[in-house]
């Protein structure tokens, strides 16, 4: 005999139902609401055997999925290059990629803060292709996306020539 008094033969046929017991509370639990704490009692089969019962359970399995609303602030170096380009397709897709993002940091490095506000006015709009920067004072660098939604930067050439910031001086955006 252990010391609780109960022999080998007994604890062969009470921990299985303990464990029964415990896997069924468990999988009676799962994608329910909380509800208060039961508790089970399971009889075991071996003549002379006392009830078995179980503690007080308010435990319930769930599902949790995670998702972040919140912006994730990145230091401008993780957004931007150390050193800018110095070409106007470049140049502008930085822009066109910090919206994406939802940077306005990395916006206002590479754009004047006006451009940044007409920018950021209206939700990014998805793919974006560049499919042109036309020379002129300033240069136009067009961009065509979801639903033929046209976007068009002016580019302060010598700026960019220079690696210079804010030479995006004009954004706008034209819908079909």
């Amino acid at each position: 005999m252990d010391p609780e008094g109960i022999t080998m033969s007994r604890q062969k046929y009470l921990w299985p139902m303990v464990a029964a017991v415990a896997v069924g509370g468990l999988v009676a639990g799962c994608g329910s609401t909380p509800t208060a704490p039961t508790t089970s009692t399971a009889t075991a089969s071996s003549p002379g055997a006392s009830p078995v019962t179980s503690a007080p359970s308010s435990a319930s399995v769930t599902s949790v999925t995670s998702s972040r609303t919140t912006p994730v602030t990145r230091p401008p170096s993780a957004t931007m290059p150390a050193r800018l380009p110095r070409n106007n397709s470049a140049y502008s897709q930085l822009l066109i990629d910090a919206w994406g993002r939802g940077d306005r940091t990395g916006a206002a490095r590479v754009a004047t803060p006006a451009a940044v506000a007409a920018t950021f006015a209206h939700a990014p709009i998805r793919e974006l292709i560049n499919y042109s920067c036309e020379d002129g004072k300033p240069v136009i660098c067009g961009y065509i996306g979801e639903n033929d939604v046209r976007v068009e930067v002016s580019v302060d050439q010598a700026k960019v020539a220079r690696g210079a910031d804010q030479a995006i001086t004009r954004v706008r955006l034209a819908m079909p």
